[in-house]
């Protein structure tokens, strides 16, 4: 598979879905307080990035994969017929510009590689627990939304002074935008929301513009929130932003709720993600940096 097709097949599944009038990025993320976070089956490790997506779109019941080389390894085997699905990953590939340099002095760069791996519905043989994602919880759902905004922003209205290294949040008015120049997030009165998942979803989309920040990812020399309305720069950040949102609220299993004009905000996405093959990956990558910065995360890049 060449890098195009590793561009296109996740942007095509994510059409699909367009297509039928779903946004991916827009669904239930939690049930009974319990996270739907695809992951391994073995390593229990999220899969990230894109892969959120595409894997969440394949339609199991159970969120854990594994590649047919996992599954031989404990004593499982696939069901013949089943139908893998792809996982893209970035693997870092040293410039090999001096062999007096050691490992860790070279630089790096960024190849797009992928693989393949089964849901273990499609397999026999293994010994795994129930899924905890089909047993009864009592976690509030906006528990760990709390902690994750608290965590993260500067300050939260005119009383709650957090200690993150995050935008000051300001309530009031009729609209949600993060300002660059202020770094600040401008968030409708919480009454203002219908309920507890568009209002977290909504913040959370506003953390995602805010990590692009100079002080943070500085993001915002390619593309930022002032990049004009239809322009790629826009189209991307705006993806970006939505998919930060996806992330988070995946994380605190909250319900991001639906959207109003549906049909054209399906519509506008589609037009977007349509004219560049790249799109969601790259996006994607970027929300996953992001995420990872507001919930205090670090991965290695194995």
């Amino acid at each position: 598979m060449n890098t195009r097709d590793l561009y296109e097949k996740p942007r095509n599944i994510i059409l699909e879905s367009l297509d039928r009038g779903v946004a991916p990025w827009r669904q239930p993320w939690g049930k009974n307080g319990l996270s739907l976070a695809q992951r391994n089956a073995f390593t229990n490790r999220p899969y990230r990035g894109i892969n959120v997506f595409t894997l969440m779109l394949a339609g199991r019941g159970d969120n854990r994969w594994a590649t047919y080389k996992q599954i031989k390894a404990r004593g499982g085997r696939v069901v013949a017929g089943s139908k893998s699905q792809f996982v893209i990953f970035w693997k870092f590939v040293p410039v090999r510009k001096s062999d007096d340099l050691d490992e860790d002095q070279r630089e790096t760069y960024p190849i797009l590689k992928y693989f393949r791996v089964f849901n273990v519905e499609d397999t026999t043989g293994l010994d795994l627990p129930v899924d905890p994602t089909s047993a009864p919880a009592e976690i509030p759902s906006n528990e760990i939304a709390e902690k994750i905004t608290n965590r993260y922003a500067k300050s939260i209205g005119l009383v709650n002074r957090a200690t993150g290294t995050g935008p000051v949040v300001r309530f009031g008015g009729g609209r949600a935008y993060y300002s660059p120049a202020m770094d600040n997030i401008q968030m409708p009165p919480v009454a203002a929301f219908s309920g507890t998942g568009e209002f977290y979803s909504t913040l959370f989309h506003e953390f995602g513009h805010s990590t692009g920040h100079h002080s943070r990812l500085n993001r915002f020399e390619k593309n930022a929130p002032g990049d004009k309305f239809g322009s790629h720069g826009y189209g991307l950040e705006e993806l970006v932003a939505e998919f930060t949102s996806a992330f988070l609220c995946s994380e605190a299993t909250v319900d991001p709720g639906v959207i109003e004009n549906q049909s054209s905000y399906i519509h506008g996405w589609k037009r977007a993600i349509k004219a560049d093959h790249k799109l969601v990956v790259m996006a994607a990558a970027r929300a996953q940096k992001a995420a990872d910065m507001i919930l205090g995360q670090q991965w290695d890049k194995s």
